[in-house]
This record gives structure tokens, sequence and C-alpha cells, in this order.
């Protein structure tokens, strides 16, 4: 049986995703959620093999999808309880959590790997959304790249953070990357809106008709509920 090794998981073609112990950043910030509904390192834990477990999910259906046509699409919902843990920590922290998922189909002379470096690149993001990102850097670490990035949302404020992607697989037509977050700012006066989770698989798949860009994103903030989905939803759109 072939076997397809992430870094931070195993997917085995046919039976699905085992996702791995979560990384030690990802606990942390979690953590750093309201004292007032304290969680515990076994919730984080809960909570990121779940969202890694409905990503690849996301990203599984794509990839083997068998029609191979491309139809741009936008999909951003608010999630309720992502874990099915009862508790009211649990409850109150997975309210905010906002998923993301997007197809862009491209040309399909445009080669998968040029379309992910395009993405992932400081340049395009600077250019894609001038509005939102007012400071980013990036440097390569090894197999990753490491990004630090400012953001002001409309609404609710600037953002800290520093975030990572990693390429899982290559394979003929088909690149796969993961972006996970590894920390934000605790300087809430500056940056009001913090970031607590993210998790992101980014692919770029050939098609029949077209080379098909996917991202499945599950976020969690400080306050990104009060943003209706349209508005978010609308300013994706005008960056497509």
């Amino acid at each position: 049986m072939k076997l397809l090794f992430f870094h931070l998981g195993i997917f085995i073609a046919g039976q699905g995703w085992a996702s791995f112990p979560t990384p030690e950043a990802v606990i942390t910030e979690v953590l750093k959620y309201s004292p007032s509904t304290p969680l515990t390192k076994e919730y984080a834990a809960a909570l990121d093999a779940k969202v890694q477990s409905l990503t690849m999910s996301s990203e599984t259906k794509f990839k083997t999808n068998e029609s191979q046509d491309c139809k741009n699409s936008i999909s951003i919902n608010e999630i309720g309880n992502l874990t099915g843990i009862k508790t009211p920590e649990a409850l109150t922290f997975e309210s905010g959590f906002i998923r993301l998922e997007v197809i862009h189909c491209f040309d399909r002379s445009v080669e998968p790997e040029k379309i992910l470096r395009l993405i992932e690149s400081v340049e395009f993001k600077r250019k894609a959304f001038p509005n939102l990102i007012t400071a980013l850097e990036a440097k390569n670490d090894g197999r990753r790249v490491v990004y630090n990035e400012t953001t002001n949302t409309p609404m609710k404020g600037a953002s800290s953070y520093v975030y990572t992607v990693v390429p899982l697989t290559a394979e003929p037509d088909y690149e796969l990357t993961e972006t996970r977050l590894l920390s934000n700012s605790r300087d809430i006066k500056s940056f009001p809106n913090p970031i607590y989770f993210r998790y992101t698989l980014t692919a770029a798949k050939r098609l029949r008709s077209a080379t098909a860009l996917h991202i499945v994103s599950y976020t969690r903030a400080g306050d990104l509920t009060g943003i209706p989905t349209f508005v978010l939803k609308s300013a994706i759109q005008t960056r497509r």
C-alpha cells in the first residue's frame, strides 16, 4: 500500500488522515485565550487533531475529484462546536472559529508548484492585501518558511503573529503545503485582535480543464465573529 509521509501526519491512500502529536507552540497559543475561560493542554491537542482531520478530509475530496472539472468558489462559515466537547470553555472558544475554503481555477498550462510559490511569496501577499497587511517578512528555515506578519482587520484592529509554511508533498501535477500559527503578540494595546489558532492546507492540482488552487483554513482570532461573512467574502473576491 502506498504511503505518503507528511511531517505531521500520514495519509494512507484510500484510508484517510492520522494526525500526529500537536506542536507545543500550538498548545501555547490556544492556552493564551481568556483566563476567565481556561483551556487545557489536552483540549488544545484534541482541537488540533480534529482540525487536521477535517482539513485533510476536505483536501482529500478535492484531490480525488473524479469529474476533473474546476469551478471558482468561496465558502466562509462561522463554526460552532468542532470537537464535540461540551464544556463551557470549549464551547466559548470554538464559537469564534472561522472556516474558509477557496477554489480558484488557472489556465491548465500553469504549473502547480508555480501557483503555490506565487501565493506564498511576500510580494504577492503585500499586493493582494494592501489594506490588510501592514508589515510582512519571511525567511527560510530549513524546509519551512517562517513569516512575521502584522495585519489590521476592519472593525477589529491589529494583529501581529508568526506562522510557518511547510511543503507536505510534491507529486506529478500536485503540490500541497501546510500553514501553522507559531505565536502571536501579547501586546493587547497595540494588537487588540490576537490570533490563537490557525491551520491551513493549500494545494494546487492540474485537472483536465485547468490547474486548480484549493485552500482550506480554520482560524480562531480574538474576535472575528462580529464581521459579517459577506464582508470577508467580498474582500477575498475582489483580490482573486
